[in-house]
């Protein structure tokens, strides 16, 4: 295959490693909450894998000039080149138009094929993908490309243990190729138990390529899911010297925020990859939380906002904007996130009393108590949380609220209880009282309720 026709297309195990694994606002992570667990490992999302053609500024020029060429003058170099112009101005059916045409007259064209079957992938046509595969291989079955391309695929589609028999196969044919050792790494570190092994292959990959970024980039995963951390860091920060994109950048902040605890760092992080992408949801996502937990609410307001707006049916952050809003005393705004919270199925029955506080506040008792109605009957009525539900629908005499209260076994539940008791006090004037409850858990962490009596008490 000529070097001049791979410059056309994607090395195949590059294609697999940015768009395998994606996370997306449809399947997305849980916001950033201050805990390890709530910042998981998630796989580098997927970048554009057409990206690599596109790029010339002066294409729609240089299409005008072939589309004047009449057919039957467009030899197939020609119908090539105009083939990967359409790439560039992303006319992708005009250029998949190109490739069937340059099929049509020679089945047997080995870096037409191999350019069908990336864009077939990518536009996720896959029987037409591994039908042009097959005639690929029976045409060059000693090629460590095209076995690579099918590694990939099986990659893909989670395939692990074929994959690494293709991969094992390609590097029987060529020992120089890093991407097969990249491939083989990429497989058996989906394997149980033979995550160490994998590392020996990106080391392998590392000394035939030392500079190419996904190396590191995917070794980092490795160690980090050893526990690694610091060596994590290290590989994912040589990956950002080399290919400082924003999913790079993202992949440290995860590392940065969820196992070193380095926040600000983390935050820098972030920060870049927004100046690369605002429109990067996952960005958003954690740096709502950081600036949350470290009490810049306007500035984590603005990033969840922004999360909305790329994906309003992302419910985890309902429940932290209605704290948002009740800090900021945007009662009507607060109200209805906690009213979209409850509803999107988050099973958290905390959150229609906070709604109701909220409702309070605005003026609309009445939507509040709609509100507590529609889930009461959700509640184990021996539960604290059913008697307060109750006290807040009808607030006379607390004694049977707090007798539930004091027999409450769960510490976390117990003083969460005595926040909303110490609220409605507050809100009926009863101040004294209020300050003497919320007092006994204002130093308290852990839950949101915590933090908004740590509030009252400093405004008090």
């Amino acid at each position: 295959m000529s070097q001049r026709v791979k410059g056309l297309l994607i090395s195949p195990f590059i294609l697999f490693i940015i768009t395998s694994c994606v996370s997306s606002p449809e399947n997305p992570e849980k916001p950033y909450t201050g805990d390890k667990e709530s910042s998981a490992v998630a796989e580098r999302p997927g970048e554009d894998p057409i990206a690599f053609y596109r790029g010339p500024e002066d294409a729609a020029e240089a299409i005008r000039v072939m589309e004047e060429m009449e057919d039957e003058k467009m030899d197939r170099d020609s119908r090539f080149i105009y083939y990967s112009l359409l790439i560039s101005n992303n006319d992708l059916d005009k250029a998949a138009e190109q490739l069937d045409i340059l099929l049509s007259e020679n089945p047997d064209d080995k870096e037409v094929l191999a350019a069908y079957i990336t864009l077939a992938d990518y536009r996720g046509e896959k029987d037409r993908r591994d039908t042009a595969l097959d005639n690929l291989i029976s045409l060059d079955p000693d090629s460590s490309f095209v076995i690579n391309m099918k590694g990939s695929f099986a990659l893909r589609d989670e395939k692990y243990g074929e994959a690494e028999k293709l991969f094992l196969n390609s590097l029987s044919l060529d020992r120089e190729n890093s991407e097969t050792y990249i491939g083989l790494a990429n497989a058996l570190m989906h394997i149980k138990d033979r995550e160490e092994e994998s590392l020996r292959f990106f080391n392998m990959a590392e000394q035939i390529d030392p500079d190419n970024p996904y190396i590191y980039s995917d070794r980092s995963r490795v160690y980090r899911f050893l526990k690694d951390y610091g060596k994590a860091e290290d590989d994912i920060s040589r990956a950002i010297e080399l290919y400082p994109s924003e999913w790079n950048y993202l992949d440290r902040a995860r590392i940065r925020i969820g196992d070193l605890n380095e926040k600000d760092d983390a935050k820098e992080d972030l920060l870049k990859v927004l100046a690369l992408n605002p429109e990067n949801f996952f960005a958003n996502v954690y740096l709502a939380g950081i600036y949350d937990e470290q009490g810049e609410y306007d500035l984590s307001l603005t990033h969840y906002e922004k999360v909305l707006d790329l994906a309003s049916d992302y419910n985890f952050a309902y429940p932290a904007m209605g704290k948002l809003y009740f800090i900021k005393e945007r009662w009507a705004e607060s109200a209805e996130m906690y009213r979209k919270a409850v509803e999107s199925g988050l099973n958290e029955m905390t959150y229609p009393l906070m709604g109701w506080l909220a409702f309070y506040k605005d003026g609309k008792e009445k939507e509040g108590q709609r509100l507590l109605n529609a889930y009461i009957g959700k509640l184990d009525r021996s539960s604290s949380l059913y008697e307060m539900y109750r006290y807040y629908l009808s607030p006379s005499s607390p004694y049977f609220v707090q007798m539930a209260i004091d027999k409450e076994k769960d510490q976390m539940m117990q003083d969460r209880m005595k926040f909303y008791m110490g609220m409605i006090d507050y809100l009926k004037g009863r101040k004294d009282t209020a300050r003497a409850i919320l007092g006994e858990v204002a130093a308290r962490k852990g839950a949101p309720e915590f933090e908004l009596a740590n509030l009252y008490m400093e405004k008090e």
